[in-house]
C-alpha cells in the first residue's frame, strides 16, 4: 500500500518529465522524417502520454524514436542539475529556483526509462522477417535492456537514475572524471 501511495504522488509530481518522454519520441520522429499522427503530452489515464506514428522505413529508425527519450529526458535532467551545481536560477526566495530545478530534474530523469511498450515495440519490429541480422544481433539486446528498464521502475532505479543525472554527474563531469 505504501509502495502504491509513493507511486501515485511520484507520477503526479512527475508529470513534466511525461511531457518530455512523449516529445522525446515526436523529436526523433521527426528527425527520422516519421511522420507523427497523432500526440497526447499529458492525460489522465494509462498511459499519461503517447505519440501515434507511422510505421518507421527502417528498425534502425524505429530504436532510435523509442530511445529518444532516454536521450531527451536524462540530457534535461543532467542539464537541470548542471544549472543546479551553478546556482541558477537566482530567484527570490533563493531556495525555489533551487527546488524547481530539483523538481525538474527528477521528473525528467525518471521519465527517461522506456515504457513497456515502447521496449515490447521495438522487439517486434527487430523479429519482423525484413529486419536483417545485423538489427536483431544488436537491437535484441537494446530492445531486452529497454523491458528491464520499464520494470526496474517498479523498485524505484528511475528515481536513482534520476538522482545520479541530477546529483553526482554534474559534479562528476565539472571534475573531469570522463573515462578515456
Amino acid at each position: 500500500m505504501l509502495r502504491f501511495i509513493l507511486r501515485l504522488a511520484l507520477a503526479f509530481l512527475g508529470f513534466p518529465g511525461v511531457i518530455l518522454h512523449e516529445f522525446g519520441h515526436q523529436l526523433f520522429c521527426w528527425l527520422t522524417g516519421t511522420r507523427v499522427l497523432e500526440v497526447r503530452y499529458l492525460r489522465v489515464g494509462v498511459p499519461a502520454g503517447y505519440v501515434l506514428h507511422e510505421r518507421p522505413a527502417s528498425v534502425w529508425r524505429h530504436a532510435l524514436i523509442a530511445c529518444g527519450p532516454f536521450v531527451v529526458n536524462s540530457g534535461a535532467a543532467l542539464g537541470a542539475g548542471w544549472a543546479l551545481g551553478r546556482g541558477w536560477p537566482s530567484l527570490d526566495p533563493p531556495w525555489l529556483g533551487t527546488a524547481v530545478l530539483i523538481w525538474l530534474g527528477l521528473a525528467a530523469g525518471m521519465h527517461a526509462f522506456p515504457s513497456l511498450e515502447d521496449a515490447t515495440g521495438l522487439l517486434s519490429a527487430v523479429w519482423e522477417w525484413r529486419s536483417g541480422i545485423l538489427a536483431k544481433v544488436l537491437l535484441t539486446p537494446l530492445g531486452a535492456l529497454m523491458v528491464a528498464g520499464a520494470f526496474a521502475s517498479w523498485v524505484f532505479l528511475d528515481l536513482a537514475w534520476a538522482a545520479a543525472l541530477v546529483f553526482a554527474a554534474p559534479s562528476w563531469l565539472a571534475r573531469g572524471a570522463w573515462p578515456g
